[in-house]
């Protein structure tokens, strides 16, 4: 992967959880920080392209990663996020989006494989509970205030 870019980036995050709102479960990419050797999860979505909107942005980063066509159901706010990810800083601010799948049926599958230009990985259904329990990273961090 290659070196974080120093300068803020604007994204677009979904919140699609598992049996609805506020259901126990949330949709999300598995990911790992090899300097702080730590496992995590991350939101699905990406970066919002000029232009482009925050909601279209983040219609079309669920289409692209998932192969899954979602509806945005309410705008949560935006979320600033200075973080250090495999020993780079970088900046972010992301608009936090609830989203659903088009196709319910979607909601039971439990794995997403994923292929990206910077590489391969899994989506899955991440324990809401483990969370705020303090034993599942999910980023970006101060996601407790949407859910």
């Amino acid at each position: 992967m290659k070196a974080l870019e120093q300068h803020i980036t604007a994204k677009a995050l979904g919140l699609l959880y598992r049996n609805g709102p506020r259901g126990r479960e949330v949709l999300a990419s598995a990911g790992f920080d090899k300097k702080k050797n730590e496992p995590f999860y991350r939101l699905i979505g990406g970066g919002i392209e000029f232009g482009e909107t925050a909601t279209r942005a983040v219609i079309r980063e669920f289409n692209e990663e998932l192969k899954a066509d979602i509806t945005v159901e309410k705008f949560h706010g935006w979320l600033e996020n200075i973080f250090t990810y495999n020993g780079e800083q970088g900046h972010q601010l992301m608009a936090i989006f609830d989203v659903r799948f088009t196709n319910p049926a979607l909601e039971q599958q439990d794995v997403f494989h994923v292929e990206e230009a910077y590489g391969k990985f899994e989506a899955r259904w991440v324990s809401m509970d483990e969370v705020k329990a303090g034993r599942t990273r999910l980023y970006p961090a101060g996601m407790d205030k949407f859910y």
